[in-house]
């Protein structure tokens, strides 16, 4: 991601963060779900290509505007920006997709159940449910994609508020800047290392705090369990 961040700064003299951010975040949730790893910016894989492409038309049907919701009697006759339609092909993309990995998955067990390990991801852990715990292919589908798509949705938003933040408090920019520099030096950061940032912990605890709500894509529940 920091590499196609500054490709961009040196290329146009400014960043647009949200598509870096987005592929970043969706690369992450991708190894955790599916145990893939990809460059969905640059990477020339045609999975990954698919993947970004899905992902994007998934947040541009979340966020259109439809007359449908507020008429609902409309959608009969008359669907001006194609959400249904747009929908109704979307669908079985996610299916091939989804379908493909697990299947994937399936040809990669050595025996009839899978051993769980620290390298497992969560088609793994799904795949090793056994008797009345064992979900039907549809279910399985569903929770990975929506796994795939609310994770890397508010993971993203989320980055991108706090990033927003930064840009408005150029002292407390400046005080980040100061502690990674003066404890890390020149080395990356890595996991183990963020109990050594204590003043990233607390600005990351601060807003954590704050409403995100208010700019992220409304949920609502349609049915109960």
């Amino acid at each position: 991601m920091l590499s196609s961040i500054s490709k961009e700064q040196t290329l146009h003299g400014f960043v647009v963060l949200r598509k870096h951010l987005q592929a970043a975040s969706l690369n992450n949730i991708m190894e955790i779900v599916f145990g893939k790893r990809y460059d969905t910016v640059y990477d020339s894989n045609e999975e990954a290509r698919e993947v970004q492409e899905i992902v994007r038309e998934g947040f541009e049907l979340l966020g259109a505007f439809n007359w449908c919701d507020h008429l609902p009697w409309l959608k009969y006759f008359y669907d001006p920006f194609c959400i249904d339609e747009r929908c109704v092909a979307l669908v079985p993309r996610v299916k091939r997709l989804v379908n493909r990995i697990i299947d994937e998955h399936r040809r990669g067990r050595v025996s009839g159940s899978v051993k769980l390990s620290d390298d497992s991801d969560f088609v793994d852990v799904l795949l090793s449910l056994e008797d009345e715990e064992q979900l039907e292919e549809d279910d399985m589908v569903a929770v990975l994609w929506e796994m795939i798509f609310r994770g890397t949705d508010t993971t993203a938003l989320l980055t991108e508020w706090v990033m927003a933040e930064l840009v408005l408090n150029p002292v407390i920019q400046a005080k980040l800047q100061h502690e990674l520099e003066t404890l890390m030096e020149t080395k990356s950061v890595m996991h183990n290392d963020i109990s050594k940032l204590p003043y990233l912990q607390q600005r990351l605890s601060c807003e954590m705090k704050n409403p995100l709500s208010v700019v992220a894509v409304p949920r609502t529940s349609v049915s109960t369990f």
